[in-house]
């Protein structure tokens, strides 16, 4: 990978079983070439050691510390839902993968939490980044350029819980 320093590499399990190398960069995440990002399971990892510096930074560094944000890009993925997708519809589905329960079980309260972070301190970040693209006149959320690259360093930082 010609993108920048190589952060990292080895293999993740995507939903369709197949097992798939890829590589970690500075700049992108490459996965093999008919791999897909939805649901992987972690398997072998290296150490990201390789950057070598105290000053690097991680693409997307400041939005994947937030795990609202990563569920924000797991919910938009994983729940496929038909674009755009409304922030209401969004907080419930967060919430659900929050709190593991089904959207339908989801109180109004943890509903509204997860609706006043998104709106306060969660879409204008991933806005930014062009993980989604944010209406704030009609409150939507659209899939944005980056979602798929942002979930999969997420999911192939050391320490993810996503499963």
């Amino acid at each position: 990978m010609s993108n920048g320093p190589r952060l990292g590499a080895g293999q993740v399990r995507c939903w369709s079983n197949r097992v798939c190398n890829y590589e970690l960069s500075d700049k992108n995440v490459s996965l093999g070439s008919r791999c897909t990002v939805f649901q992987v399971d972690y398997l072998k990892e290296e150490a990201m050691t390789d950057a070598g510096s105290t000053d690097y930074e991680l693409p997307f560094g400041m939005i994947l510390s937030s795990q609202r944000r990563v569920n924000v890009a797991r919910y938009l993925l994983e729940e496929s839902p038909e674009p755009p997708v409304d922030v209401g519809d969004l907080a419930e589905g967060v919430a659900a993968i929050e709190v593991s329960k089904e959207p339908r079980q989801v109180t109004g309260e943890e509903k509204h939490r997860v609706y006043v972070s998104l709106i306060q301190s969660h879409l204008d970040p991933l806005h930014r980044q062009d993980v989604v693209r944010f209406d704030h006149d009609r409150n939507v959320v659209y899939p944005g350029a980056n979602l798929r690259t942002f979930y999969a360093f997420a999911i192939l930082l050391p320490g993810s819980n996503i499963q």
